[in-house]
């Protein structure tokens, strides 16, 4: 084989296992196929209907995967690999040996999700040296960007398609234990008390400001439910005590609700003999 016509074979196979979730969908179905879209899809964690369709699409073209109708009404389909399908899983096996020795790093994954591409670009620079920083722009790719792996969620409150409150839910869709860090356009006000998140950033913010507050969530990754409950509470309650006023707070029923809970678990950390 000349070099050109290896360098195309290689390009062409490379367009096709090299999307993300391509090879859990054939390593899903090299294990426990033929399934079907339902069964698949559950045996494949945080991948999403249509970026499944989608894969399984480019698979069928590419003549790894064969769709089977079962039955027509109601209609129900079998996904198997081919026999090309199943050779790959040999391909898979060398490029995890492959990347256990170079490429796995104990590093945590940040995701940084905003409109704004020069802020993602000078997030990425500015921590990549420190994590793997993965950049999305919307909701697919973040959905894309996200895994059990990921650490940290950087996210603006107005990602495009998402709402203020659908980001922690899409994350948490994937994974539960990832730390969410909402950016803020704007003065914090008490709309803060909505957001399920573990901290907050108001931009612009300092490369020192956003380092800190990553470095924390970091830290913190993996505490329990109530320890999590506790420091993002008090995040909020610092964020809000220092730019609003006292007199707003004061007749704010769910700012009150934040500190009589804050109240309550911080006797129960007392009581376990947690002072941090």
């Amino acid at each position: 084989m000349n070099d050109d016509s290896r360098e195309d074979a290689l390009s062409a196979t490379l367009s096709v296992v090299s999307r993300k979730w391509t090879p859990q969908v054939v390593v899903a179905l090299h294990g426990e196929g033929p399934l079907g879209f339902s069964e698949l899809q559950s045996a494949i964690p945080g991948v999403s209907s249509k970026v499944l369709t989608q894969r399984l699409e480019t698979l069928g073209a590419a003549g790894v995967v064969d769709r089977t109708v079962v039955s027509e009404s109601p209609l129900r389909v079998e996904y198997t690999l081919t026999e090309a399908g199943r050779e790959l899983e040999a391909v898979f096996d060398s490029l995890e040996s492959w990347g256990q020795r170079h490429l796995v790093t104990d590093d945590p994954e940040v995701v940084v999700a905003d409109e704004d591409r020069r802020l993602t670009g000078l997030f990425q620079r500015w921590f990549e040296p420190t994590y793997v920083v993965h950049r999305a722009h919307d909701r697919a790719e973040l959905l894309e960007a996200v895994d059990d792996e990921t650490t940290v969620v950087v996210y603006d409150t107005h990602l495009p398609g998402t709402g203020h409150a659908d980001v922690p839910s899409l994350v948490g869709s994937v994974t539960k234990a990832c730390r969410l860090v909402a950016l803020l356009t704007g003065r914090i006000d008490l709309e803060l008390l909505e957001l399920d998140c573990d901290a907050v950033v108001r931009k612009p913010a300092t490369k020192d400001t956003v380092d800190e507050v990553i470095e924390t969530q970091v830290e913190r990754y993996g505490e329990p439910p109530g320890e999590r409950e506790y420091h993002a509470l008090r995040e909020k309650r610092e964020a809000l005590s220092s730019t609003v006023s006292a007199a707003v707070l004061a007749e704010s029923e769910r700012y009150e609700g934040l500190c009589e809970r804050l109240e309550v678990l911080a006797d129960d950390r007392e009581s376990a003999g947690d002072d941090s």
